[in-house]
């Protein structure tokens, strides 16, 4: 099970307290999955949760790149729509899957959040802290 961990920090407080939400939502994610009364109702309700504050999240880190001429902004967007399109493209039309695509999906889903946080959002952070924003 995801679980926040120090090493994730990228030493930006707004962009670690919202990390620390993400996980948290993640974490639900695969409560919903594991449960022996496995709900697809349950799970579409949390999946919905997470998608909202992906949005919420994304759009934060987008003003901040956008506002202090991140240079690497354009990746770092494009690496955000491939999990806006992913959760999109999971609850599209909200047909029930099996139990296996959801525990690919919130596989997908860890992977995504700690590869993007320990590689792009680190990056992003010290750009930000250099500039004193």
């Amino acid at each position: 099970m995801i679980k926040w961990d120090d090493s994730y920090s990228v030493s930006y407080d707004g962009i670690d307290e919202q990390h620390k939400i993400l996980i948290s939502i993640i974490q639900e994610v695969e409560t919903a999955i594991n449960d022996d009364s496995y709900s697809f109702k349950g799970l579409i309700e949390v999946l919905n949760r997470l998608e909202e504050y992906i949005k919420v999240h994304f759009s934060y880190e987008e003003a901040l790149m956008t506002k202090y001429d991140y240079p690497e902004k354009d990746q770092h967007f494009t690496e955000h729509n491939e999990l806006r399109f992913k959760i999109l493209s999971t609850n599209l039309d909200y047909i029930e899957k099996s139990k296996d695509f959801y525990t690919e999906t919130y596989t997908y889903l860890f992977n995504w959040l700690i590869n993007h946080i320990m590689k792009i959002d680190k990056k992003l952070a010290l750009f930000l802290v250099d500039k004193n924003a």
